[in-house]
C-alpha cells in the first residue's frame, strides 16, 4: 500500500502566513481595525491548529480590509505592503 505526504509538505512546505481576520496564538488579531490593534490571543483558531499540526511554520499574520468587509487591501492600520515588508527584516 503506497503512503501519502502530508499536505504541507508537498503544498507549502510549512511556511505560511495567515488573515488577520483568524486567531493566532501570541499574535495580534486586529481584523484589520484599529479598535481590536491590542489583542493579543490565547488559542489557535481551529484551521491555524490543524496546520501546525502538519508541521506548518506561521511567518505572519497577513493583510486584511478593515473588518473583512471590502476588497480593498489597503485600511488605516496599514498599506498593503506592510506585512511584507515586516516578514522580510
Amino acid at each position: 500500500m503506497q503512503t501519502q505526504e502530508p499536505f504541507i509538505d508537498t503544498m507549502f512546505r510549512g511556511l505560511v502566513a495567515i488573515k488577520d481576520n483568524i486567531n493566532v496564538e501570541g499574535l495580534r488579531c486586529a481584523w484589520g481595525s484599529k479598535l481590536y490593534l491590542d489583542r493579543i490571543w490565547p488559542a489557535d483558531e481551529l484551521p491555524v491548529a490543524r496546520l501546525r499540526a502538519q508541521g506548518a511554520v506561521i511567518l505572519g499574520k497577513a493583510n486584511v480590509s478593515e473588518f473583512t468587509l471590502a476588497a480593498a487591501m489597503s485600511t488605516r492600520l496599514h498599506s498593503a505592503r506592510t506585512e511584507i515588508r515586516r516578514i522580510r527584516r
